[in-house]
């Protein structure tokens, strides 16, 4: 139990952290799910003393916003695929973070982020998510989903 509170914990801070300071914006945790609208969502897989996944999703309006802090670009210069470079590079310092955060000694790996498109709670059938963070941007305009399913765990 005290171990399944330490790893939602981490994947926390670990959202927080990177939104913060690499994109500057600030999250909010929510109680309900996030609302059910068409997202672009990234996923990573992770093994070592941890094996599992984390599948983000980002509505595109969130997407914009991370580019053009990130980035300093503004809309006209963005196109989709720098969009979804930001959000693979988004979920890929996700991870490292929360691996770094659960067990700084151990070695893990990484997958390359993958992207997809899809709706909000569409994922994880035949596996057991563990984790699924709901947080808002603007009071609750602009919705993020992010989910980890643990595989394994030594």
């Amino acid at each position: 139990m005290e171990q399944t509170k330490n790893i939602r914990q981490n994947l926390m801070r670990a959202v927080f952290e990177v939104f913060e300071k690499m994109y500057y914006i600030f999250l909010e945790s929510v109680d309900k799910e996030a609302l059910a609208c068409d997202f672009s969502a990234v996923g990573i897989g992770f093994s070592g003393a941890l094996t599992g996944s984390i599948i983000a999703r980002f509505p595109y309006e969130l997407s914009m916003m991370m580019a053009a802090n990130a980035l300093g670009m503004d809309e006209q210069e963005m196109s989709e695929q720098i969009l979804e470079d930001c959000r693979k590079e988004c979920l890929n310092m996700l991870c490292g973070n929360f691996l770094q955060k659960y067990d700084a000694d151990k070695l893990f790996h990484m997958t390359l982020p993958t992207a997809f498109a899809g709706k909000a709670g569409s994922e994880t059938v035949d596996h057991r998510q563990i984790f699924k963070l709901d947080l808002n941007f603007e009071s609750g305009h602009i919705p993020l989903s992010v989910g980890m399913i643990i595989y394994q765990q030594q």
